[in-house]
């Protein structure tokens, strides 16, 4: 009902337009006609480990020390890119044993 009530009709929107749907309801999609999809896949983990320290350390690698936590925070947040920046935002600047404590309330 909210895509039909948002995109019932193509001719709604202008030349060029782009209309995103996320969906894990592949069916839906079909129901509609929606022939051009773009699946998105988790970031490996190399590349959440990245995005993580990125956001935690302000550099692509953990320093010494903190690469066991890091792979924890990594497992905890499944790979979710906004979990990843969260919990390295969070974490950025704090002590190991302040590590410990939150990823132990986790």
């Amino acid at each position: 009902m909210q895509l039909e009530a948002l995109a019932n009709e193509t001719n709604w929107f202008g030349p060029g337009s782009r209309i995103i749907i996320t969906t894990e309801d592949q069916e839906l999609l079909e129901q509609h006609d929606i022939n051009n999809t773009y699946h998105v896949d988790f970031p490996t983990n190399e590349e959440a480990r990245k995005i993580f320290c990125r956001y935690a350390f302000r550099r692509s690698l953990a320093p010494y020390g903190f690469e066991k936590l890091v792979e924890r925070v990594i497992e905890l947040c499944g790979n979710l890119p906004l979990g990843l920046r969260v919990m390295g935002s969070t974490l950025r600047g704090k002590r190991e044993d302040d590590w410990e404590g939150l990823l132990r309330s986790l």
